[in-house]
């Protein structure tokens, strides 16, 4: 039987929350901007990067006829994409595994990226998404700074993509990843025993 490929997607505001009209809500608008996004392909295992003028970029990669993988992509990253090309994206299938989860326990208090990941893999993310719009405006700057700064910014992208990675093929071998209050047991689509291991 052939193995599915995916694409794992994340991105990064541009603007704070605070300088964002509407907070939250003007945020999954698109109306923050984006600082970045990484997207992380199964068949390659590359990572790819794309900026604020490769949005429709970003957006292609997530319409191949491959799945779509996400934390909180249903909730805010897919949404905050459509604001910023003015169209709904065209995602054949999409697992986010947020969602999963919060349809396996009835709530996501507790469910961040940085707590299932350091409960089920023993590591955890490797900083803040508060801190992206603040690392984008050094990296407008320019200069060594600057593009150093950038660099850390992908970095924290990617490796945001690789902890959710990590957390397919755990639950790939193993049916369930483990939270704050213990083991959380998903209720999983058919595709999902055939998707390429990352």
């Amino acid at each position: 039987m052939d193995s599915v490929p995916y694409r794992i997607f994340d991105i990064e505001i541009a603007k704070t929350i605070e300088e964002t009209p509407g907070g939250w809500d003007g945020a999954r608008k698109g109306l923050a901007g984006l600082s970045c996004a990484v997207v992380y392909d199964s068949e390659t295992k590359q990572t790819w990067l794309y900026g604020p003028q490769d949005v429709e970029g970003l957006a292609s990669a997530l319409e191949a006829p491959v799945v779509a993988i996400s934390y909180n992509g249903i909730g805010f990253d897919v949404p905050a994409i459509e604001g910023m090309i003015g169209r709904k994206l065209d995602v054949r299938t999409h697992f986010d595994l947020l969602d999963a989860l919060v349809t396996a326990v009835g709530s996501r208090r507790g469910l961040t990226l940085e707590n299932v990941s350091r409960h089920t893999l023993g590591r955890g993310k490797s900083g803040s998404g508060a801190m992206a719009p603040e690392m984008y405006k050094t990296a407008l700057k320019g200069g060594e700074e600057g593009a150093e700064t950038m660099v850390k910014l992908l970095q924290y992208c990617g490796m945001d993509c690789i902890l959710v990675r990590d957390l397919i093929n755990f639950v790939q071998d193993h049916g369930f990843v483990v939270g704050p209050n213990g083991p959380i047991h998903l209720t999983l689509p058919t595709f999902f025993s055939q998707l390429q291991r990352g």
